[in-house]
């Protein structure tokens, strides 16, 4: 397990010192962004048989036609493709990491690009070793949502309907996306509805009520209601239920001056609420998890807004902070997914340890 946290926090450490000089360096800014790729894109290509889901996907490969009616059309093609192209299952593998890591690169701030990698780093790049469609999905919905925000509207609705085609989560993503062109989050607003939430969740038993919703029921995510996904949460201390809200919490109390740097970002706010929702009900079952990961890339956007917003020294440490205390949350993460114990509870990521091609 030493190897797997080195390589992990290796990867970590690469990724902020790479994304650091992104915003120093003015010539030969494509080179410090293909590093970038680089050090993201090797260790989660030449990965073997690490994420709980990954034999399933080689499964998918072997029988692309088997699986039709059960993955989406744009994931289909990608693996018939390279089926047909002759190339071996690890091939999914790497053009699934290559296309995650170029769309989160084209997404970040280039002001603030180590915030967006660490968030992403310990977030978003540690789940796609295990879901691997769903966060290619999430990947392109950050980058459509980096299109929205500056004011590309067709591409990006273009892509939010790519993202579709791989995962049908990402489908959640467009009630936020109407809902942000005709209503503005202030700071008000933005506070009242997280305490709205909060209530709904727990005092007025939220999931039951979900649960009992014929919309719901109907809906891809209600076959999850008869399955394993259907289980209580544990939550273990809660430490990390409190870090994963502090950034959402953050970006309510700051809205209206995340407003006033582009009137566009109005579409992060309400995705980070939406996370924010989707995270509180994942805290009471298993299921709402995969939901929660659909809005993640809320927070890879909101870390260095949150940065530009501050006004003050004491404001700008305390964000720092915030979105350092994610890599307390990424070692706990790689405690909690070991492969082994994943597998028999059946849930989480088994993303440890960390094996490679030459480990077969």
């Amino acid at each position: 397990m030493i190897e797997t946290y080195l390589t992990y926090n290796t990867i970590l450490l690469c990724g902020i010192l790479i994304s650091l000089a992104i915003g120093f360096v003015n010539k030969g800014k494509y080179t410090v962004y293909l590093m970038l790729f680089m050090a993201l894109f090797i260790p989660a290509a030449l990965r073997y048989g690490v994420g709980l889901d990954f034999f399933n996907y080689v499964d998918i490969f072997n029988r692309p036609d088997y699986y039709q009616d059960d993955i989406e059309i744009g994931f289909y093609l990608i693996v018939k493709t390279l089926s047909i192209l002759g190339f071996g299952y690890q091939s999914l593998f790497v053009i699934c990491s290559a296309l995650t890591i170029f769309f989160f690169i084209l997404s970040i701030d280039k002001s603030s690009a180590w915030a967006s990698s660490l968030v992403f780093i310990c977030t978003l790049y540690l789940s796609s070793y295990c879901l691997l469609r769903q966060i290619l999905a999430v990947a392109i919905l950050m980058y459509s949502c980096r299109l929205w925000i500056d004011d590309k509207k067709i591409k990006s609705i273009i892509f939010i309907l790519l993202a579709c085609s791989m995962h049908y989560s990402a489908v959640l993503f467009i009630p936020i996306v109407i809902v942000s062109s005709i209503f503005k989050l202030t700071t008000y607003r933005a506070l009242f509805i997280m305490v709205f939430i909060t209530m709904f969740v727990f005092a007025l038993h939220g999931v039951d009520l979900i649960f009992n919703n014929k919309i719901f029921l109907n809906s891809k995510y209600g076959s999850y209601v008869s399955s394993s996904f259907n289980k209580e949460t544990d939550i273990g201390s809660g430490i990390g239920v409190i870090i994963q809200m502090m950034m959402p919490i953050s970006v309510a109390i700051m809205s209206n001056k995340i407003l006033a740097l582009n009137k566009k970002n109005n579409i992060v706010i309400f995705t980070t609420i939406a996370f924010f929702a989707s995270y509180l009900l994942a805290t009471q079952v298993y299921i709402f998890g995969r939901m929660a990961d659909v809005f993640s890339f809320s927070l890879i956007f909101a870390a260095p807004l949150l940065l530009k917003s501050a006004r003050s020294k004491l404001s700008k440490i305390a964000f720092i902070g915030i979105i350092i205390l994610y890599v307390p949350l990424m070692q706990a993460t790689i405690k909690n997914n070991n492969y082994n114990n994943n597998e028999l509870s059946g849930s989480g990521l088994g993303i440890a340890p960390y094996k490679t091609v030459f480990d077969k």
